[in-house]
């Protein structure tokens, strides 16, 4: 079973996202705060990271910025994950060197079909392919 975290300061959205996620057959692991965070993912990591970009005291894109220098294995995919426009995101995303992003959606059926194609896609080699891929994704 593949373990996604979830981490955003909204309860709506953590609750929203992780019934959907559940019901797909996901485990999620949620954090409605930004401290701590890159230490439970190291200790925890999980498959899928899910960063939220607006979120007070710490970023999800300055989070991600964290993580793809102490990540030391492929395993998990760090998303960026919120309802600001594409091309905001798909720009935040590049900047962080996070794999790439997923716009926050109602329809969890759109939100499970953009996971797994990270899932199943891995990682990117390169700059230019992770922005093609990026950019793909949505």
């Amino acid at each position: 079973m593949k373990t996604v975290l979830v981490i955003d300061d909204s309860e709506v959205v953590l609750e929203l996202t992780k019934a959907g996620l559940e019901k797909a057959g996901y485990r999620v692991v949620t954090r409605d705060r930004p401290s701590g965070s890159v230490a439970a993912i190291l200790r925890d990591k999980p498959d899928v990271v899910l960063l939220d970009v607006n979120m007070p005291t710490l970023a999800g894109d300055q989070i991600a910025k964290i993580l793809v220098r102490v990540l030391k294995t492929p395993e998990t995919m760090v998303l960026l994950y919120s309802s600001m426009p594409l091309d905001s995101l798909r720009l935040k995303a590049i900047a962080t060197g996070a794999h790439g992003y997923i716009q926050k959606t109602e329809n969890t059926n759109e939100l499970v079909r953009r996971i797994e194609y990270w899932l199943n896609r891995g990682r990117p080699a390169t700059s230019s392919s992770r922005i093609e891929a990026v950019a793909s994704a949505n």
